[in-house]
């Protein structure tokens, strides 16, 4: 489910690279309601206009709700 998750705002992430290539790792923090609390970016975005694009579509991503308070993820993507 949180691969599904994540996997649906690819997309948007590669919309935010605007043509750029490389990988990079995700970080979030997703709540017990299933919302994306926290998200910043490793690698070849990090710390650039497009990285800061990808974290704030990463924050729109939506997964099942679960028992536990929240749930930390890392993540690959290659664009």
């Amino acid at each position: 489910q949180v691969q599904t998750g994540l996997e649906s705002v690819r997309g948007q992430l590669q919309s935010c690279a605007a043509g750029m290539h490389g990988r990079t790792t995700v970080n979030v923090t997703i709540s017990g309601a299933g919302r994306v609390t926290y998200a910043t970016i490793e690698g070849a975005f990090a710390g650039t206009p497009q990285g800061s694009c990808m974290a704030r579509a990463l924050r729109g991503a939506q997964f099942p709700q679960f028992a536990s308070p929240q749930l930390r993820v890392r993540y690959p993507f290659a664009l």
